[in-house]
């Protein structure tokens, strides 16, 4: 009987422990990113939450914080077909004109865009002729367009843009946006 050569099932074993070691790294820090995106979405709902007036709402979430989110631009569209919106940011002392990342339409026909009518977010590449009215004073390369609904109605969008073409596209999870989405929506009718 020749001895056996343990050496290579050895080595196999090293290489296979270097790259399950490899990947636990990698999810491990995916979770601590994902932690501290939650902790970032967290603070902001939070704070939607305790806010008194539309107003203060409006400009939170079209001018938020650069330290916490690296968001290149934002609009916030607002569904308004009494004016009842449009009148109670004019009492709050609002110049509408002032804010051109908040977009008020009586209907999403108004828009001049292609509008998805999903109750979903969607996200992908900037297009143009779909997403130009909303984002009306930017070019951004992806996009993130969060339908805000309640009680099965679409009441408004809020969008947000990259000027990195990668970095919202299909197939990418939106949960963190969703309940973001859910929030603004309850903190708008409210």
């Amino acid at each position: 009987n020749a001895p056996r050569n343990t050496a290579e099932p050895l080595t196999n074993l090293q290489a296979q422990n270097t790259s399950l070691r490899k990947k636990l790294d990698q999810f491990l820090s995916e979770a601590r990113r994902n932690e501290q995106k939650l902790r970032r979405f967290e603070r902001l709902e939070l704070q939607l939450i305790g806010l008194s007036s539309l107003y203060d709402l409006v400009k939170s979430l079209i001018y938020p914080d650069k330290k916490d989110f690296r968001w290149d631009s934002v609009s916030l569209v607002l569904i308004d077909p009494e004016h009842e919106l449009r009148r109670m940011l004019e009492d709050e002392g609002a110049r509408l004109e002032e804010h051109p990342s908040l977009i008020i339409v009586s209907s999403l026909a108004e828009l001049d865009s292609d509008y998805p009518h999903s109750l979903f977010p969607s996200v992908g590449r900037y297009r143009p002729g779909r997403h130009k009215a909303l984002f009306p004073h930017s070019r951004p390369g992806s996009v993130t367009l969060l339908p805000l609904v309640r009680h099965g109605k679409l009441i408004g969008s809020f969008n947000i843009g990259s000027l990195d073409d990668e970095r919202y596209v299909r197939g990418r999870r939106t949960d963190f946006f969703e309940r973001l989405a859910a929030i603004v929506a309850i903190c708008i009718e409210n």
